[in-house]
């Protein structure tokens, strides 16, 4: 059988004090690789007198402004998948919930 790496990389941490520079590192390199690089942004500044046409979408709406400032979206850019992770765990953590509580177990 072969080792889950991000498994051990959150083992690793765990084991760290939240002082150690070792622990912050693993912490982050566990969330970028599970979660954030399928949303990641990066915020870029544009200069004054060349503001970009951005589309801005929010539920039933959506427009179009102009503003300087702009996100771009990084190479592995997907937000379906951020999504499914995020909703992954939540599930998760729901369907625990729902076992400890009909073993007559509190939350």
């Amino acid at each position: 059988m072969r080792d889950d790496f991000f498994r051990k990389v959150i083992e690793e941490r765990k084991g760290k004090e939240k002082s150690d520079p070792l622990y912050y590192f693993l912490k982050i390199l566990a969330n970028a690789g599970c979660y954030g690089i399928y949303a990641e942004v990066n915020r870029h500044q544009t200069g004054k007198n060349d503001p970009k046409q951005i589309g801005i979408f929010s539920g039933d709406g959506s427009r179009t402004e102009r503003n300087c400032v702009v996100e771009p979206p990084a190479p592995w850019y997907f937000p379906s998948v951020a999504a499914l992770i995020t909703a992954g765990g939540r599930l998760l953590l729901a369907v625990l919930e729902r076992m400890v509580t009909d073993t007559d177990g509190t939350t």
